[in-house]
């Protein structure tokens, strides 16, 4: 059989005997139909990609193409020869204008980028340990006269001092009697033990107050925050407090001598506690590039004014390599901080023995540890994204049923709610999407 093609009248010559013509002029009729989908339109429908994000992509390769075939042929591409692109995004489908050879390379691009993108399960561990120990000792002298001014042989604006003395020492408009309330206010904001022995007279008033504290302090901090989101998407997650802090304050004083105020402060809120922030690049093979910022914020201590609070911030922004499904240190810090002072009356503070009646001694010291790890985990298909699921649901589970064995006080047993098993879990889902998928689900 010979075949030979006429592009002049768009025709098939054959040669051939009868029964082979025939099974060509049969093949060639079956070949030769209309297109499903006429002229140059095509809706194709996309099944993991954005098609607003497509569309803008292939726009710009279109683009580019035709300013290559503009500057290879010597004339710029036509408007009936451009191809054009649109986005539907309550179907998330793509509707293609252009000619064959376009459409064809449109959609093969398209088969290339409308891919399953990678999953990236990101869980760091923050690891922090403080010990802290502490001791306080010395005695301290005060001394007032009638005018009411007063002195110590350490330091006469230390808080302690200052308010024990207001509390025991007279002024020239008392009546040597001594302040019950105003004491036990300011021994109730010393620590430790505080003994003291004082006589009140007219001339010349004095007390010795003997403090003595130790400190002890452990704490270990474990954070263990986790977030999963796709290659090459950021990914943030922050659990802590939103806490306000008085950044100004104004008083308005009537005007007229009437003595109106109006006083107010600016409040500006920030967040404290454990913050995430990950941008994870699947590479090939089994390796992740993260982008990774991790901060970790607590209050030092609470206050009765939102002015002196003072936070504590640790944080570590870098960018690492690590494989699959491994544990990569970060970064940390490892702190040994020893703190000795000592307040003495100069010369009689360093008497052997009877220099100690003169001399207040205090030394602290602070070990601390932290060190923050990370593990990530490449998740491809369901699969992998259900075990990884089931892991993190069994792990609240058990946590519950420990918890429910301790018992909570005031509660019976009962009252303890636990998640169900997982497989019961699952079991229940396909119950609902079975009902929902019924034939006669939707009439109900």
């Amino acid at each position: 059989v010979l075949l030979v093609a006429d592009t002049r009248t768009n025709s098939v010559l054959v040669s051939g005997d009868e029964l082979e013509r025939a099974r060509i002029r049969t093949l060639v009729q079956h070949l030769d139909t209309p297109l499903e989908q006429s002229g140059n339109v095509k809706v194709i429908y996309l099944e993991y990609a954005q098609a607003a994000d497509i569309a803008e992509v292939l726009t710009r390769v279109m683009q580019n193409i035709d300013g290559l075939d503009s500057v290879e042929g010597g004339k710029p591409a036509t408007k009936g020869n451009a191809a054009t692109i649109e986005a539907d995004e309550g179907t998330n489908a793509l509707i293609i204008t252009a000619n064959a050879e376009k459409m064809a390379a449109i959609e093969s691009v398209i088969h290339r980028l409308d891919i399953r993108r990678a999953q990236v399960l990101v869980e760091a561990i923050i690891v922090e340990m403080e010990v802290i120990d502490g001791q306080d000792l010395g005695i301290q002298w005060l001394f007032a006269d009638q005018s009411g001014a007063f002195g110590s042989n350490i330091n006469a604006s230390d808080a302690r001092a200052r308010n024990i003395a207001d509390a025991v020492l007279p002024d020239d408009d008392s009546d040597n009697d001594i302040n019950l309330a105003s004491l036990a206010g300011a021994l109730a904001s010393t620590g430790g033990t505080t003994l003291g022995w004082g006589q009140v007279s007219d001339s010349l008033s004095m007390a010795v107050i003997l403090s003595a504290l130790e400190e002890q302090t452990n704490a270990n901090i474990l954070s263990t925050p986790s977030l999963l989101t796709l290659d090459n998407q950021e990914a943030y997650i922050t659990v802590g407090q939103n806490v306000p802090f008085v950044t100004g304050s104004y008083t308005n004083t009537g005007a007229g001598g009437d003595g109106a105020q109006n006083p107010f402060q600016t409040i500006e809120r920030e967040n404290v506690g454990i913050t995430l922030t990950v941008t994870p690049h699947v590479n090939e093979g089994d390796s992740v590039v993260l982008d990774i910022s991790q901060e970790v914020s607590s209050l030092s201590g609470l206050t009765a004014v939102a002015s002196d609070l003072i936070t504590n911030e640790r944080k570590i922004q870098t960018k690492v390599l690590a494989q699959d499904n491994t544990v990569v240190v970060l970064g940390g810090l490892i702190k040994d901080d020893v703190q000795d002072g000592t307040q003495k009356v100069p010369f009689l503070g360093d008497i052997p023995f009877l220099g100690r009646l003169f001399r207040t001694d205090a030394v602290q010291s602070t070990k601390t540890n932290l060190l923050i790890f990370i593990r990530p985990t490449i998740i491809r298909d369901n699969e992998a994204l259900a075990g990884a699921t089931a892991d993190k649901y069994r792990y609240i589970r058990d946590q519950q049923l420990k918890r429910k064995a301790q018992g909570v006080m005031f509660l019976d047993e009962d009252q303890i709610q636990v998640l169900p098993e997982w497989e019961e879990q699952l079991k229940q889902l396909d119950v609902i999407k079975a009902d929902q998928q019924s034939p006669g689900a939707g009439g109900q």
